[in-house]
């Protein structure tokens, strides 16, 4: 009788969503399960595709991500989100967001903007996000 000798390999869970302008000036997005806690070994990528003058702005609501201890400097190797603009047609990170203070109103350069969310751990205690978009001009 053979044995199932089979070794499952971790692969990352991945996800996301595109948001246009053209289907809807706003919204919500969250992270995987939300408020229940995510899973670990996520990858997630929210793309925002504005028109013209348009500007993506995004307004976290709740963010509550696992923090093993202090945070790294920059939030490196640990479960964060981090956000990304488009500069003379190359993607620039503006910032990166870990622990379970909520970051200030995100506002795009352009029409385009793009949040990812990586994790490695999870836990019951956390949450994850959810935020706001908005499309908006002038």
């Amino acid at each position: 009788m053979a044995s199932n000798c089979l070794q499952k390999l971790k692969v990352p869970f991945t996800c996301g969503q595109e948001f246009s302008s053209d289907v809807s000036k706003n919204g919500t997005f969250t992270s995987p399960n939300y408020p229940e806690p995510y899973p670990e070994d996520v990858y997630c990528v929210y793309s925002f595709m504005g028109r013209g003058k348009e500007r993506v702005q995004i307004q976290f609501t709740d963010f509550d991500l696992h923090l093993p201890h202090e945070p790294p400097r920059d939030c490196d190797s640990v479960d964060a989100v981090m956000v990304f603009i488009t500069i003379n047609g190359l993607k620039e990170r503006v910032d990166n967001f870990c622990g379970n203070k909520l970051p200030a109103q995100l506002m795009s350069n352009g029409p385009s903007m793009s949040v990812e969310f990586r994790s490695y751990h999870s836990s019951p205690e956390v949450k994850g996000f959810r935020a706001i978009y908005k499309f908006v001009t002038g």
